[in-house]
């Protein structure tokens, strides 16, 4: 089990008297599920460009884990399946790659040797399943598994916040960043993605 490690951490905005944080000491667990609650402007989204290391700041953040920060964007001009695909891992590359590895691996002991590295990338990235497990994903999140195969630029918000939390939660080895994530949804929509986190 991973920790996020933060000691002494101090950090102001350039231009602002009054520091956001002073002195932040704390230890976060990868396996808790934690929820940041206050008004606006309290440093929330802040402390999560922080662990991203987005800003500059004085102090030590420490931790092993790669972060996933939602909302992120999501290409306009593709199938949702796809961009949700490409969120998820590069699998267009993989795919590409033993393609090209397999074609080899009869005369070619490194392309065979490759092709395997590859396959077992693929694997556990759940390449072989990964359309069904979209599919899955967004149904518990109540999105008709038709909205996959539409284009990005024609999804509602609603919709797009609904796959790109579907995208986060199959995406392996990741420590999730979840920032005000029922923007853009109705009452119903709410309910959905609350019983869902």
């Amino acid at each position: 089990m991973a920790r996020i490690i933060i000691n002494r951490l101090n950090f102001t905005y350039d231009g602002f008297y009054e520091p956001l944080f002073t002195d932040l000491n704390c230890e976060i667990e990868s396996s808790w599920k934690l929820g940041l609650v206050g008004r606006n402007g309290m440093g929330k989204t802040t402390l999560m460009r922080l662990l991203q290391g987005e800003l500059t700041y004085d102090g030590i953040i420490s931790s092993p884990l790669t972060f996933d920060y939602f909302p992120y964007p999501l290409p306009e001009e593709k199938i949702a399946l796809e961009a949700i695909r490409e969120v998820i891992a590069d699998f267009a590359s993989m795919e590409a790659e033993m393609a090209y590895t397999a074609a080899l691996a009869g005369r070619d002991e490194a392309a065979l040797q490759r092709f395997g590295e590859v396959q077992l990338r693929y694997q556990e990235h759940d390449g072989y399943i990964i359309d069904e497990l979209i599919a899955a994903e967004v149904g518990r999140l109540k999105v008709a598994v038709e909205v996959l195969q539409r284009p990005v630029s024609s999804l509602s918000g609603g919709e797009r916040t609904k796959l790109m939390l579907a995208a986060l939660f199959l995406k392996k080895d990741n420590f999730l960043l979840i920032d005000e994530p029922t923007d853009h949804l109705d009452r119903e929509g709410r309910r959905v993605v609350a019983d869902y986190l």
